[in-house]
């Protein structure tokens, strides 16, 4: 098995590749924007880095938001294109449920992402990991669920997470990073369950942006 995770979702342009043999390369960069000018080359340097072909591939994991709109495009473009060339399972994973998976205390998490225009991309999980609530769009002067609020230790992750630890009473800030972890990611993916249903863009509003193609360099590389 050789199984290649990619995170497209927020600024960070992420890689993740696992050979049989649990060797593992990651790599992640910060670039802001341009995922489709750089993914296939940060693919093929973890391809090169195990010594592997992407004919070795046997699964493909990706990210589905979420996040950025052209980014989370870009990263399902290029995991479907490359599933569908190769003819391998691809799954998807959420980015609010990876980072609630990077957090590992027994408290009820809540994942709270500044998705910018005084909004905010939100899941809540219990202590059991289990979701009750989500994924929503929380405009930033609407009031606190009452889940969220009767809660005591409620775990805050995101980069929103400042914001709301003032307004829900006994919630303290895990992180407030802002894209999750490539590894975490990558794990989710193993263990997902193949469906004949392909990942598609996990979007609580309308985008505002169109991707760039990714078909053109998928078709190269695979041919």
């Amino acid at each position: 098995m050789a199984l290649l995770s990619i995170d497209t979702s927020s600024r960070n342009c992420s890689v993740h590749l696992k050979r049989s043999d649990g060797v593992c390369f990651g790599r992640t960069n910060a670039i802001g924007r341009g995922h489709a000018e750089v993914l296939i080359d940060m693919i093929d340097e973890a391809l090169g880095q195990l010594d592997l072909s992407y004919q070795d591939l046997t699964r493909i994991g990706v990210t589905t938001g979420p996040g950025s709109f052209t980014g989370v495009r870009v990263g399902l473009s290029a995991a479907r294109g490359l599933a569908l060339a190769l003819d391998i399972p691809v799954v998807g994973v959420s980015t609010l449920e990876a980072l609630a998976s990077g957090c590992d205390m027994t408290s009820a998490k809540l994942v709270v992402q500044d998705a910018k225009r005084g909004e905010f991309y939100t899941q809540f999980f219990d202590e059991n990991g289990a979701s009750k609530e989500g994924p929503l769009l929380h405009k930033i002067d609407a009031p606190c669920p009452e889940l969220w609020l009767n809660y005591a230790g409620l775990a805050l992750i995101g980069s929103g997470a400042q914001h709301f630890a003032s307004l829900i009473k006994g919630a303290f800030i895990h992180s407030t990073d802002d894209a999750p972890s490539i590894e975490i990611v990558a794990k989710l993916c193993e263990v997902a369950n193949v469906s004949d249903i392909k990942p598609k863009p996990l979007y609580l509003r309308a985008a505002d942006a169109k991707p760039q193609p990714l078909s053109a360099r998928v078709a190269r590389l695979v041919s």
